[in-house]
């Protein structure tokens, strides 16, 4: 058990789910399973109203702190192609107990009255930046009122999945029947950073014994979920970029029955924080695999993400003099 402690130090920053040995420890990429990482990036590591109970027309100021997550610096963007920033949003101050033009927004060093948004450039890895908005509520307020101010943040991102697919030759598949070595296994996926995952479920036992004719088409399926605590922007995911298998291997494939959505840059719609599309790879020959290999599927995803959150605030009318 020792000699595993190197290797489980590695993998304390994911989330991991697979088999398990005695003792409850989960080692899933020896037999298969999934190795995770962050989920969500860009979050509202807190949100705080100081002081939560005013008396008009005395100032609230709503503090809230930005984190990033991820291992990566995030520069306003889901990757090539995009110049989105991350976008702080103050969106439900209560209109008429706290006036828009009563506001003033403190962000990335500038102050401005009468904004409620806030457009953030860059935030390095677990970077903090803090956004303040300063509140005055309408001194005619005649009964005490209560208030929830919301706060969304709202970020493009781009995340990659990788699912492995396992083959045997026939003869070599022969062979290990004959000798009683033969093993079934599953696939790995490895699910990178970023609320929204995606991977690849292989339906035919696995490893896929090879053929010496025609190759038959393998079914598949794309998962698609939502892991995050927030929201996808119109619950639209685009799949932007697939490759059935990673290079070396450049055997022909079957496309994929989705292969006309990402071209045409069609978003697949979530239901219910999730979406399963249909798929098809190909078999491969003997000629391809002499003996056993492993391959992988990539799936890349592109979305916009909200993630909120709120606090309340009481306001009282001014003592009856």
């Amino acid at each position: 058990m020792n000699k595993l402690l190197p290797l489980l130090a590695l993998a304390l920053p994911l989330i991991v789910s697979g088999c398990t040995l005695p003792g409850g420890i989960d080692i899933p990429w020896l037999w298969g399973g999934t190795i995770s990482m962050e989920n969500d990036i860009v979050v509202i590591k807190s949100i705080q109203a100081i002081p939560s109970t005013v008396t008009a027309p005395q100032q609230v100021r709503l503090i809230v702190d930005i984190q990033n997550q991820g291992s990566h610096d995030f520069s306003g963007n889901a990757g090539e192609g995009t110049s989105e920033k991350i976008k702080v949003d103050l969106y439900d101050h209560c209109e008429g107990l706290f006036k828009k033009s009563d506001i003033t927004r403190t962000c990335e060093g500038s102050s401005v009255s009468g904004e409620t948004e806030c457009e953030i450039d860059k935030i390095l890895p677990k970077e903090i930046k803090q956004i303040v908005w300063t509140l005055k509520p309408d001194e005619n307020t005649k009964l005490i009122t209560p208030c929830t101010l919301k706060v969304s943040v709202t970020y493009p991102y781009k995340t990659t999945g990788l699912t492995s697919v396992n083959y045997i030759g026939s003869q070599e598949y022969a062979n290990q029947l004959a000798r009683g070595t033969f093993r079934a296994v599953s696939s790995t996926n490895s699910l990178g950073e970023g609320p929204v995952k995606a991977w690849f479920e292989i339906k035919d036992q696995q490893p896929i014994v090879c053929t010496t004719g025609t190759p038959s088409p393998i079914p598949v399926t794309l998962n698609i979920q939502n892991k995050g605590a927030g929201f996808v922007d119109k619950d639209d995911v685009k799949i932007t970029d697939t490759n059935i298998f990673v290079e070396p291997f450049n055997a022909k494939t079957d496309g994929c029955s989705f292969k006309k959505n990402y071209d045409e840059k069609k978003p697949e719609k979530l239901i219910q924080k999730s979406r399963t599309l249909p798929c098809n790879i190909m078999q491969l020959t003997d000629t391809d695999v002499p003996k056993e290999t492993t391959r992988h599927i990539k799936v890349e995803t592109e979305y916009k993400y909200e993630f909120r959150d709120d606090v309340k605030v009481t306001v009282n009318p001014q003592p009856k003099t």
